[in-house]
């Protein structure tokens, strides 16, 4: 087993974030145990090996203890997954005008309030973002993690047995890309998701999309690459951005959740159009994904 720990500013909670990814429904393929976040990775090459992820903190303001077990990893891909971890839960200082947002704006402020400063949550594999944000369109949340977990039986991705519990490993790109569109749709899946998922996938075997560059390119270059592929929408492509590459200032207007909370902070008569939430959502920048995270608490807290 190899340990790393990543200093984390005096503030940074991982038990909120667990919390969250405990209720969350979108997070199908990660565990939390108490205050641990258990999440099965694949190695190089080609996903072909399999090792167990552990992030964990003694107390708030502590380092953040990342522990890996199981396949043999190298050195490279350690300070990768390091990152990537500092990265999903924004271990690093809060923005200094955040704070002064949250106490002028009066409808943010009883939600700060109540809940505090929210870091935003990322998934731990970019991947699992997208295939997340597909298969959610137009359904139930429930539904869609209905879907994802079908889908993993129907690949039979591996599982990890941990003293905690059984962590299951999520479809790769590969694996999503071997498969027909009447095989998911015999999982339900519809056949626009099915062609969505298929060929996000091919694109990502062929090299064509590069998630993790899309992190680089700015906000209209990402939406614009992402949106070029069917079934992709801008709500889905906002989605993959805040939740899979870390963007800060996206808020993803379309959601339905966060259309009803806005609506209701600032008493806006129904129905409310996207276009009038991104209005609003633009008085929040450069703070928008964090405004959304603190709306994404709200609604799944209270």
């Amino acid at each position: 087993m190899r340990t790393l720990e990543l200093e984390a500013d005096e503030s940074f909670d991982l038990s909120v974030a667990a919390s969250y990814m405990q209720n969350a429904p979108g997070y199908v393929f990660d565990v939390v145990a108490g205050a641990t976040i258990l999440k099965a990775i694949r190695l190089p090459p080609k996903g072909a090996g399999y090792a167990l992820l552990s992030v964990s903190q003694s107390e708030p303001g502590s380092p953040v203890v990342i522990e890996v077990q199981g396949s043999e990893i190298d050195e490279v891909d350690l300070k990768k997954l390091k990152s990537r971890v500092e990265e999903t839960f924004f271990t690093s200082r809060v923005p200094l005008g955040l704070r002064d947002l949250l106490h002028k704006d009066p409808a943010l402020q009883g939600l700060f309030l109540r809940h505090g400063v929210v870091r935003p949550v990322m998934y731990l594999d970019p991947y699992d973002s997208l295939l997340w944000a597909i298969a959610c369109q137009q359904v139930n949340v429930a539904f869609a993690k209905t879907l994802l977990l079908r889908l993993h039986q129907m690949i039979g991705s591996k599982v990890l047995s941990t003293e905690s519990g059984v962590v299951p490993c999520a479809p790769i790109a590969s694996e999503v890309a071997s498969l027909t569109i009447s095989d998911l749709r015999a999982l339900q899946f519809s056949n626009t998701k099915a062609r969505a998922l298929i060929e996000t996938a091919e694109a990502i075997c062929s090299g064509d999309l590069i998630l993790e560059e899309l992190a680089s390119v700015g906000y209209d270059v990402a939406v614009q690459r992402l949106t070029a592929y069917f079934g992709v929408g801008r709500w889905t492509a906002e989605y993959v951005l805040l939740r899979g590459l870390g963007y800060q200032d996206v808020f993803p207007s379309g959601d339905l959740g966060l259309k009803k909370i806005v609506a209701k902070l600032y008493t806006l008569q129904s129905p409310v159009a996207e276009a009038q939430i991104r209005e609003i959502s633009e008085e929040w920048s450069p703070y928008r994904g964090w405004i959304a995270q603190l709306l994404f608490q709200h609604l799944n807290f209270g």
